[in-house]
């Protein structure tokens, strides 16, 4: 078997499992509103589950080639696959998660040995990859533009979590103070930090959690808000 047929072949069964997984993270929303929490953990449930069963359903198709590379490791041949995979997530959005997809399988397909590796990513591919459009996967905010205070309402308004807030203004003032409180050494003016935003909150037993970071001359922190 070709290294091609197999990139392609591993990429394919990533984009089947995103595809279901975006399909899946689409109910979780209403399912929200509704305080369906029943509903949110089986959906929680199917996007673990799903992942597996694409990387089995993967494995499944190499194995069906009944290819000596499939059955045992043909270093050449996989090293090269690797290399085409890679180059193949140049411009891809998810990357890292097809990296995670491709590793999973390949780990799976062989001995967890080949963990630390040549076989598999360690090394991001966005890392040496063109910068991808900011909003390819999150939203930029700049504090700069409006200020701190507007500009976390203006995050927090960009979702709809079909449910009304008891006492919006309050928790924006919370948020701002807590900001503060856990950076104490690098209060920033407005204009020294932006914030990046993902575009969907992650939905989980009874909460909604908006995901982002804040970029500044201090270095990038990550940060979760529970809704």
């Amino acid at each position: 078997m070709q290294p091609q047929h197999i990139a392609e072949l591993i990429l394919s069964g990533f984009r089947n499992h995103y595809k279901l997984f975006q399909a899946i993270t689409a109910k979780a929303p209403l399912a929200f509103a509704q305080r369906d929490w029943q509903k949110i953990n089986e959906i929680s449930k199917l996007r673990i589950s799903h992942y597996d069963d694409r990387v089995n359903e993967t494995i499944a198709k190499l194995k069906s080639l009944n290819e000596q590379q499939i059955i045992t490791l043909d270093q050449t041949c996989w090293l090269e696959t690797k290399q085409l995979y890679q180059q193949f997530l140049r411009f891809h959005p998810q990357a890292e998660l097809a990296e995670t997809f491709y590793n999973s399988v390949f780990c799976r397909l062989f001995h967890r040995r080949y963990f630390n590796n040549d076989f598999i990513f360690v090394k991001a591919t966005l890392a040496d990859a063109p910068a991808l459009p900011m909003e390819a996967e999150y939203r930029s905010y700049h504090p700069v533009v409006d200020g701190l205070r507007p500009t976390i309402r203006k995050i927090i308004n960009q979702f709809d979590f079909k449910a009304p807030f008891v006492d919006l203004e309050r928790d924006i003032r919370l948020l701002v103070k807590a900001f503060y409180k856990q950076a104490p050494d690098t209060h920033h003016q407005a204009w020294q930090m932006r914030f990046d935003i993902l575009q969907a909150p992650f939905y989980r037993n009874k909460a909604a959690y908006i995901v982002g970071r804040v970029v500044s001359e201090s270095g990038v922190q990550p940060f979760i808000i529970a809704v």
